[in-house]
């Protein structure tokens, strides 16, 4: 197979017109793949096992590093009452609230997954999972819900008024 019919089926099939997001996603170099299709030689069959090797360990490593990806973490319960007082929120993030708790409860607003508790010393309280309903709505359910025990230590942080950016 030449290399040019190879890349021009790689890149409608991964749907990219960029010969960078093309080569990112393959796990080859720009410049090997400018190459390839520069010369537009018939590729050996090491070549194009080499590209496929690649791109299943780059595959392989950015799904490790993007399948669990935190949105905060350790950030301190501030517990206040709801809009309607009926129930506890772990913090407020109404407009009276600073950027970043507002944009924190935006962010668990729009996520679903698993949320964690942890105490002061960072242990584990409580782990939850959001598939139906937000992070937000599961966590402060979570929070208010019915004990017999239930001890809360609350950590000293810094008051910033900064936007939130996720972790």
């Amino acid at each position: 197979m030449r290399a040019k019919e190879l890349i021009d089926a790689l890149s409608k099939k991964l749907q990219t017109n960029s010969q960078t997001k093309l080569a990112a996603l393959l796990g080859l170099s720009v410049g090997t793949l400018t190459n390839w299709k520069t010369k537009n030689e018939a590729l050996s069959p090491l070549q194009v096992a080499s590209a496929l090797a690649k791109s299943r360990s780059d595959a392989v490593h950015k799904a490790q590093l993007e399948t669990i990806q935190p949105i905060v973490e350790f950030y301190a319960i501030e517990k206040c009452l709801s809009k309607r007082e009926a129930s506890w929120q772990i913090f407020s993030g109404g407009r009276e609230a600073l950027l970043y708790a507002q944009g924190l409860k935006a962010m668990l607003e729009d996520s679903f997954g698993i949320s964690i508790f942890y105490d002061s010393r960072g242990q584990a309280l409580c782990v939850g999972k959001a598939r139906e309903q937000t992070l937000w709505k599961e966590m402060n359910l979570a929070f208010s819900r019915k004990r017999d025990v239930q001890t809360i230590a609350l950590v000293h942080h810094s008051k910033r008024n900064q936007e939130f950016k996720p972790s």
